[in-house]
């Protein structure tokens, strides 16, 4: 596999991951039983757990080292175990950037590798596999939980309002899969290469930041404790049309720094101002009736997540066609 692929699996099976726990509450957040007896929280403990030793191993490869014998995960359901046990007496804002600090450490060091270095293996300590497959396999694994989460809350969980500190880091998540996978666009087709029907980059990137701004605006009458009154217009297809068209003068270079300055308002609004029990307060909504705080807030992350899909479905065309 290629890095470029590499780095867009392990981005967007992250965000996969924390998408399916946007809308699960604080409690069965700590106490459903989704994986066995493992609820939501405990299966976050034993990625990190598997993550940090991906990560060591990686260090090990990338060095041409050899990989040392691992007596801790030789067992691997006492190593589970001794994991989420550690991590349930620790609070969740400690869980989730620890979670956000392996995965960080290992893109970065999955980067860092030349190709050739990512299809290094030493068979006789890794029984063959090399980096690249090492740091897939996580992908894999988030994308193993996704799925168990999925299915749990298939079964008639409605959604509810979650953790601020998990939706911080839904945004997150959800970004950087975007980010990593606009990365692949080549620069100078940014302004000219339909990625989405008819729009291009620049298009997507003014579409992302469009709707952010709209986001802002209700956090920051919802600080002033203002109920919004919203245009009445269609805020859908002739909205988003509208806008791109608005926006088809600007510069790449403008669109980009407009994106990354309004995300970082919702982030900072999010973090800096919103206190949880406000999550649960209600607001207008553009689309008729009310909606809460959380899921205004939880807009730029599942909005990121439709078009990583839809650039994703690009990107595979275009590798399907080379």
């Amino acid at each position: 596999m290629n890095k470029h692929d590499l780095l867009i699996n392990l981005a967007v099976e992250r965000a996969r991951l924390f998408h399916e726990l946007l809308g699960v509450s604080a409690s069965d957040l700590e106490s459903a039983h989704v994986c066995g007896d493992w609820s939501p929280r405990d299966i976050l403990a034993h990625i990190i757990a598997w993550e940090r030793y991906v990560y060591d191993v990686v260090r090990c490869l990338r060095a041409r080292q050899p990989v040392p014998p691992s007596p801790e995960t030789s067992d691997e359901d006492a190593y589970n175990a001794r994991a989420v046990a550690v991590w349930r007496t620790k609070p969740l804002q400690e869980l989730l950037d620890t979670l956000a600090i392996a995965h960080r450490q290992l893109t970065v060091a999955a980067a860092g590798c030349s190709q050739a270095q990512l299809d290094f293996g030493s068979s006789s300590a890794t029984g063959g596999e090399n980096i690249a497959s090492y740091v897939m396999s996580i992908a894999q694994h988030d994308a193993e939980h996704a799925a168990q989460i999925r299915a749990w809350r298939s079964k008639s969980r409605p959604d509810e309002v979650g953790p601020k500190v998990l939706l911080q880091h839904a945004l997150n998540t959800s970004r950087a899969a975007l980010m990593t996978l606009m990365d692949v666009v080549p620069a100078q087709q940014r302004e000219s290469l339909p990625v989405t029907g008819e729009w291009t980059l620049k298009d997507v990137a003014g579409h992302l930041a469009d709707w952010d701004e709209l986001v802002v605006e209700a956090t920051l009458a919802m600080e002033a404790n203002q109920h919004i009154k919203w245009e009445p217009i269609d805020y859908g297809e002739v909205w988003n049309q509208s806008h791109a068209v608005a926006r088809r003068t600007q510069s790449w270079a403008h669109m980009w720094q407009n994106l990354i300055d309004v995300r970082g308002t919702v982030v900072t609004e999010l973090a800096e101002r919103v206190m949880e029990p406000d999550l649960a307060r209600l607001l207008p909504s553009p689309w008729g009736g009310e909606m809460s705080f959380y899921v205004c807030l939880a807009i730029p992350c599942r909005h990121d997540m439709e078009h990583v899909e839809a650039l994703l479905a690009w990107h595979t065309s275009q590798s399907a066609g080379n």
